[in-house]
This record gives structure tokens, C-alpha cells and sequence, in this order.
């Protein structure tokens, strides 16, 4: 499963993206309009109406679906940056990526941790054309960040529950792709599993993939035990107050909604110690895409 490098803290920046490559669309959403630029300088120059489609039909989906504009969800990652540079969203599309000279196929660097160019980088490979899990997953952290569990496990599972809403249109065929993408309908791979706080990514980067296999399915286990309209508001919480920093406090933004014992669901999935509510064999007998597929 392709992954982004993550924990890397240095970018060497080196201009490979020249101006004559940009392609800049304006797309208007709910508190004005977002600037899409990419530099493409893969071999696929088609790539761009894709991503434009994708981009524009997600953020308008995420506005609708958690109440929240893209221009207030996103201004701390924008505000300080020079009014030219506001409210855009820069991808950046090149046949090999690098970070710090080693090939990485892509990474996120909106946050502006890994260099100076804010943006996201991959490889074409990485969300080809009909394949929109990986640009929808890094799109998504324009909303979602804080706390490396629930923030990845969002972003992958969004997509899902916004088609379930009616909030955007997917194929049938992409759908599948975003369930293969993140191995929804597959057990544990490998034989390390770790809970998911701490991040284990770094430490264990052979068992990135179990990480946002389980991170996604910690989502589907709180999107039925709190329901669609109880998950949805879950979802505006974290939006539209406080981001939550640690597990304790995902956990009483969770009570506050169900009362119910979180610790015992998420045992084994977040929080240290054996399987007890759902384990993985939970998942031989559920669907997770067939769920969000009917």
C-alpha cells in the first residue's frame, strides 16, 4: 500500500518546478474562492482536470457535511502566510519525489514543517486518474490535523460517509479503489500491531500500513456506536471547537455525545491492552465498504 513519509523534519529545497507548468484554477466554495495550483510535471498533463474536479467536489462536500467553511477550518494553516498565498491549495506532480535525497514517492507539507514550499507532492502514481483515496486523504488535513489517530483516520474515512450523506457523487468504482487503498476489508498485515496512541509510525515504519488500516477502522467503530447523525456530530465538534490533543479528550468529546464506555471499544484499536468490544476477526464478519456501498 502506497504511504507518505511522515516524521522526516527537514526538507533540502531545491527548485524543480518552473512557472511555466502552473495550471491555476479558482474554485468557489461557501466563504469564497479557493486557489488550486498544480505544477504537473509528469508525463499525464490530463491529471489536472481530475484533480480540480476532485478537489472542487470535495471541499464543497466537507463544507456541507460539517458546517464549517474551507476558508475557517483552514486559517490557521493559512494565517501567516502573505495575502497572496492565502486560501491556496498548491499540488505539486513530479515522476520522482524527493525529501532530504532519499525518493519518497510523495509527501504533505501544507503545514510548512517539511520547507518553504507549502503544498502536496506525490508522484503520479500515487491517486491516478479514478483513484481519488490519496489526494482526498491529503486534502482532507486542510481540515483535519491535530492528533495522528483520529486526524489520518478521518481524512481515509470521509469519503465514505460523505457519499453514505449524498454529499458527493463517487463510482462504484472508486469506492473500491478507496477501500483497497486503505485495506478496509483486509485483516492484520504482518505480525506487528501496536495501539495507536502513541503514533508508532516512526519507531515501526514497516507497519506504516497497520497504522492507517486501524486508524480507518477505529472510524467505522465510531461511526456505529454513535450513529450517522451522532458521528456527524462528532465531527462538527472537532471543527468547530477546541482541536482535541490528546485520546482522553477525543474520549469526553465522544461521552458527550454517547455515554457510553469508549475506553473498552477503542481497547486494543487506540488505547493500550487486548481486544475487547471489536477485534479484528469483527471485521471477517463486517464490511466496512459494504456498509457505505448499498
Amino acid at each position: 500500500m502506497r504511504k507518505f513519509l511522515l516524521g522526516i523534519l527537514f526538507l533540502i529545497s531545491i527548485n524543480l518546478y518552473s512557472d511555466k507548468n502552473k495550471w491555476i484554477r479558482r474554485i468557489p466554495l461557501n466563504r469564497g474562492e479557493l486557489i488550486l495550483e498544480i505544477r504537473n510535471n509528469s508525463q499525464d498533463s490530463t491529471w489536472n482536470e481530475f484533480a480540480r474536479r476532485k478537489t472542487s467536489d470535495f471541499f464543497r462536500a466537507l463544507e456541507s457535511y460539517s458546517g464549517i467553511s474551507f476558508h475557517e477550518a483552514s486559517a490557521s494553516i493559512f494565517e501567516d502566510q502573505k495575502a497572496s498565498e492565502k486560501y491556496k491549495v498548491l499540488l505539486i506532480v513530479q515522476d520522482q519525489i524527493f525529501l532530504n535525497g532519499t525518493r519518497v514517492t510523495g509527501y504533505n507539507n501544507i503545514s510548512g514543517d517539511l520547507g518553504t514550499t507549502r503544498g502536496i507532492f506525490m508522484e503520479p502514481d500515487l491517486s491516478p486518474i479514478g483513484y481519488p483515496a490519496l489526494l482526498f486523504h491529503e486534502l482532507g488535513h486542510f481540515y483535519f490535523s491535530d492528533l495522528a489517530w483520529l486526524s489520518e483516520g478521518l481524512v481515509s474515512f470521509l469519503p465514505f460517509v460523505l457519499y453514505k450523506e449524498k454529499k458527493i457523487d463517487l463510482t462504484k468504482e472508486e469506492l473500491i479503489s478507496i477501500a483497497e487503498e486503505w485495506n478496509t476489508e483486509e485483516g492484520l498485515q504482518g505480525e506487528k500491531d501496536f495501539p495507536l496512541d502513541p503514533d508508532f509510525r516512526q519507531k515501526y515504519p514497516s507497519a506504516n500500513s497497520v497504522f492507517y488500516n486501524k486508524a480507518l477502522k477505529v472510524q467505522y467503530i465510531l461511526y456505529k456506536e454513535l450513529g450517522p447523525v451522532g458521528y456527524r456530530d462528532f465531527v462538527k465538534k472537532l471543527v468547530f471547537e477546541n482541536s482535541p490533543k490528546t485520546t482522553k479528550e477525543v474520549i469526553l468529546k465522544l461521552k458527550s455525545i454517547r455515554n457510553k464506555n469508549w475506553s473498552s471499544l477503542l481497547k486494543g484499536w487506540v488505547i493500550p491492552g487486548s481486544y475487547e468490544v471489536y477485534t479484528w476477526k469483527t471485521f471477517e464478519k463486517e464490511s466496512i465498504l459494504g456498509t457505505f456501498i448499498q
